[in-house]
This record gives C-alpha cells, structure tokens and sequence, in this order.
C-alpha cells in the first residue's frame, strides 16, 4: 500500500524520473572544430562562384596522380560512403589560404559537427589536410566542407584525384 501511496504522489521506486536526472552536459567543441566553426563563420556567406570564379590557374594533380575526368556518383549513402579515402583537390581562397590544395576524404557527414553544419548546411564529409602537402600551417587538420555533385569540377570547389 505504501509503494503504491508514493507512486501516485509521482515518487518513483528507486529508478530517478527523467525530471530527476542531472541535466546532459553540452559535448565540448575541440580546437579542431572551434578553427572550423571560426573559418566558416568568416567565409560562409560567399559562395563558390564568388571564390572559384577568381582562379588564374585550373587545378593541377600532384604528381603521381591525375584529375578524375568524372566526378564520383554521390546520390545514395553507399555511394558516399566510397568517396572516404579518397584524395582531392579542393579550393580555398581565404585571408590566409588561396588556391588549389591536396586533402584526404577522412570521414562522412555523421563525423561533421552541428555547429559545423549551422554554418555550412551542405557539409556532408570531413577533409583532413596535412602541412607537408599543403606547404601551410594555416591549412593543417580537419576541416567539413560540401563534396557534391554542384560543387564538383575544376570551376567549382573540388576534383577527386586517382592514381597514375
């Protein structure tokens, strides 16, 4: 008679209600994502024709490798999913960076973010450059962009590079 007494006062038998439970923690961003989140919010309001159309010079493969003459198929998931891996070159033209830059496909778009995809919506993969293919300590680690069908091609954003 006194369980019950307590559960219909709205007591629980030893289990925390979920009005009980200490609120969830907000996941901290890491360094990585914060230079990102900074990036995105300083050059997500230009679009690739603002950036791309500046270009002197068409994307150039670095050696050993060759520009991909089609772009990758990327309408479903399993498509996507083939894409991680892989070796691209994509355009930059900020402050700091400008120009054509070779980057890893690192992960897919479960890997990018929330504040990321506030402030790019169309990211759906993570791009991990390192300085000695860059030539650029500014353009060091990983960074979520929009590899797409629309933003593929030399006058676009980015092209998938193959080996020789």
């Amino acid at each position: 008679v006194q369980v019950l007494g307590r559960r219909a006062a709205g007591k629980s038998c030893g289990r925390k209600s979920k009005r009980q439970e200490a609120p969830s923690k907000k996941k901290k961003m890491t360094k990585e994502e914060k230079m990102n989140v900074k990036w995105l919010e300083k050059n997500a309001a230009r679009t690739a024709a603002e950036i791309v159309t500046t270009w002197d010079e068409p994307p150039e493969a670095p050696d050993g490798w060759r520009i991909s003459k089609e772009g990758p198929q990327l309408e479903f998931k399993e498509d996507c999913k083939t894409l991680i891996g892989s070796k691209i070159l994509y355009a930059w033209d900020t402050e700091e960076v400008r120009g054509w830059f070779v980057g890893d496909v690192a992960a897919g778009e479960d890997k990018v973010s929330k504040s990321e995809k506030r402030l790019l919506p169309g990211a759906n993969f993570v791009v991990q450059y390192k300085k000695g293919e860059t030539g650029l300590a500014a353009l060091n680690g990983r960074v979520a962009c929009e590899l797409s069908q629309r933003t593929y091609g030399p006058q676009q954003w980015w092209v998938l590079l193959e080996k020789n």
